[in-house]
């Protein structure tokens, strides 16, 4: 029996590391237009950029888990300011939950989130992630947008 798990547990690892063909996105208003493309940019631009995470920066949840959907190869770390958005996003595939701040300029949430994440030692010091953000609506201020640093 252990050695049919371990082999399972490889099995499943290597279909994880595939890239996922024309995934189909349901269940969020967000995937429309503008939301799905902005989504779409983050994983590519993780992709080209060998960033090591990308970080959703959340109020409701609706980034992370349109960026779940995608399969990014890189982890989704889903940073939200309220308690039950980051519980609700633990269940969402590759989403790490990261409960801070996120308010305020989008250059200081990011180097807020981006040391914090270095702090816990979920990423390494000195790499690159993408940051991403949408709302369904075009709002001007700090919504939609999408951000390559070095942390």
């Amino acid at each position: 029996p252990v050695r049919a798990v371990q082999m399972l547990d490889r099995i499943i690892r290597d279909a994880e590391m595939m890239p996922a063909p024309g995934v189909v996105v349901h269940g969020t208003h967000v995937l429309g237009g503008h939301g799905r493309a902005i989504g779409e940019a983050a994983v590519t631009l993780a992709e080209r950029s060998d960033a090591v995470a990308i970080v959703a920066v959340t109020r409701g949840g609706k980034t992370a888990r349109l960026l779940s959907a995608l399969r990014p190869r890189a982890p989704i770390y889903g940073a939200t300011d309220r308690v039950e958005v980051s519980r609700n996003l633990a269940l969402s595939w590759g989403a790490v939950p990261v409960l801070t701040d996120v308010g305020g300029d989008v250059n200081e949430a990011a180097g807020r989130i981006g040391a914090m994440l270095v702090d816990r030692g979920d990423i390494p010091s000195s790499s690159v992630i993408v940051l991403v953000s949408i709302t369904p609506d075009l709002a001007p201020g700090p919504s939609n947008f999408l951000k390559l640093q070095r942390v």
